[in-house]
């Protein structure tokens, strides 16, 4: 990484950290098993996991329409770290597991700095 990247990625954790409660996470990748056809089984495959500063957000009131977003949903903004947050992974914030169902990059020339990502139990 550049010394310009490694700049903007600090601001982001610095904007995460002034703007919400950060704390550690974790998260879990959903690794499906894939098919096996010489043992006609499925090969279990263990999940990878990693870590990430976050700050938990509620969704206000007003935006919460049952619909598109529930109650219970939160958004999650997550500072870069040696992964990537995808739909379907799972997330652990204190002792509560919660699947991701949106992830959203915010990046500047190119530059990804941050993740906000949409989640539910």
């Amino acid at each position: 990484m550049s010394a310009r990247t490694d700049r903007l990625q600090a601001l982001a954790l610095r904007s995460i950290q002034r703007n919400g409660r950060t704390l550690a996470a974790t998260f879990t990748k959903s690794n499906s098993a894939s098919y096996n056809t010489a043992t006609l089984s499925y090969d279990s495959v263990a999940p990878s996991t990693f870590q990430a500063y976050v700050a938990p957000v509620d969704f206000k009131l007003h935006e919460i329409d049952n619909t598109t977003i529930r109650s219970g949903e939160k958004q999650l903004y997550v500072a870069i770290s040696s992964g990537v947050p995808e739909v379907g992974d799972d997330v652990t914030l204190g002792s509560i597991k919660y699947r991701i169902l949106e992830v959203e990059a915010y990046e500047t020339e190119s530059i990804v700095c941050a993740y906000r990502c949409r989640i539910g139990i």
